[in-house]
């Protein structure tokens, strides 16, 4: 592609300088076929537009430029001048200040304070109370908000083992809906399904390619005498890999698995692997009735992404279909959108297999720095990339150069 910088504007001069050129010298009219094959004459307006339209076009296909001019549309759109702007801007600023003077009465009331916190957080600080009312423009309203939501009864102020503040808060109806996640989650833990156990006990222990450290992550999500199964690992371990193998030995000996992930890339990863049937997790809950699942092993992936609504709701259908559940996914990598935390708390009630060995570097050194960084040892990890001379330390930018 020719690089056009500052030389476009006089090369578009040259541009209408012939196009001009090419609408003089041609007839005031010209004839066109239609598709039903009737002719119709063709107003000077609408020739000039589609000279200038396939001379535009090819001039920017020469420049290797990606525009084209649009095509005349059907309904005429309406032709805003300089007042008319000057008209609409005012109203949009109109409307904006309607919209912020709405948006400050909303965040007077401390009970929406609190629940927007939460819709995205189970638990919160006083600083993000004080991030949510930064907007209000009297200090002392804005701090006397920040009391009346930490002093609302609706809160609850998180303690260590020992008993000092963690400084962090939440609310009585995040915890009660933890607590009937959990409550479910242990009746899903009390039943568990089992297909041909012993040849898949047998099927794993003979897989070839696979390491000590994965065949007892397959153990562990697929003979465990536990419902709920969770398999935790940083990138690069082998989770991925390990599941795909868990879907191979549990189809083989005839268990349904339902393959779900939080987003349409993760089931796409999925399908790629081998899934034959995969659902995002909201796709899932909303087609459940459709969906044959009873005594079936759903198999959920990135499962540090998934909210605690849905983590709520998806129980609720594991348990009436005695399904058997892997969790699959790292707490550290990206959270839910929506309320999470779900994935760990699990992790740390009914335990985890963890994935530690980094398989997706080839050399021990790179290995031992995946690891090092997946343990937040950020400066160890540097250093093992310096001494690799994978990175380069100066005293300023310009020494680098």
């Amino acid at each position: 592609m020719q690089e056009i910088k500052l030389n476009l504007i006089p090369n578009l001069l040259r541009l209408f300088r012939y196009l001009s050129a090419i609408i003089l010298n041609s007839l005031t009219s010209f004839e066109r076929s239609l598709v039903k094959g009737q002719r119709c004459i063709i107003r000077d307006s609408e020739m000039i537009h589609e000279i200038a339209k396939e001379e535009t076009n090819a001039y920017f296909a020469e420049l290797g430029l990606p525009y084209r001019v649009d095509e005349t549309s059907e309904v005429p759109g309406k032709h805003i001048g300089p007042r008319r702007i000057r008209n609409l801007i005012n109203e949009v600023l109109n409307e904006n200040e309607l919209r912020k003077e709405a948006h400050l009465k909303i965040i007077n009331d401390a009970d929406v304070i609190t629940d927007s916190i939460t819709h995205y957080k189970s638990i919160f600080t006083k600083q993000d109370v004080e991030k949510a009312v930064k907007d209000i423009p009297d200090p002392t309203a804005r701090e006397q908000l920040v009391q009346q939501v930490l002093s609302s009864n609706r809160i609850l102020e998180l303690y260590h083992d020992d008993g000092e503040s963690s400084k962090y808060f939440t609310t009585i109806e995040v915890r009660n809906e933890e607590t009937r996640i959990i409550r479910i989650a242990n009746k899903i833990n009390n039943q568990v399904y089992y297909n041909d156990i012993y040849n898949l006990k047998s099927d794993i222990e003979g897989l070839a390619n696979v390491s000590e450290e994965q065949k007892q992550a397959l153990r562990h999500i697929l003979l465990s005498t536990s419902g709920v199964r969770v398999l935790r690992g940083r990138a690069g371990t082998g989770k991925s890999y390990v599941l795909i193998k868990a879907h191979k030995l549990a189809t083989n000996r005839g268990q349904k698995v339902i393959g779900l992930a939080p987003t349409h890339k993760a089931v796409s990863e999925l399908r790629s692997k081998g899934y034959t049937e995969v659902y995002t997790v909201k796709g899932f809950l909303y087609n459940r009735k459709k969906i044959f699942m009873q005594d079936s092993l759903i198999v959920v992936d990135e499962a540090g992404m998934v909210g605690t609504k849905a983590y709520a709701e998806l129980f609720r259908v594991v348990r009436n279909n005695n399904c058997q559940l892997i969790l699959a996914g790292d707490e550290k990598q990206l959270a839910s959108i929506e309320r999470g935390g779900m994935f760990e708390m699990l992790s740390n009630i009914f335990g985890s297999h963890v994935l530690i060995d980094i398989r997706r570097q080839s050399e021990n050194w790179s290995r031992e720095a995946a690891t090092k960084f997946a343990e937040s040892n950020i400066l160890s990890g540097i250093t093992l990339l310096r001494q690799n001379k994978c990175v380069k330390f100066d005293n300023t930018l310009q020494d680098l150069n």
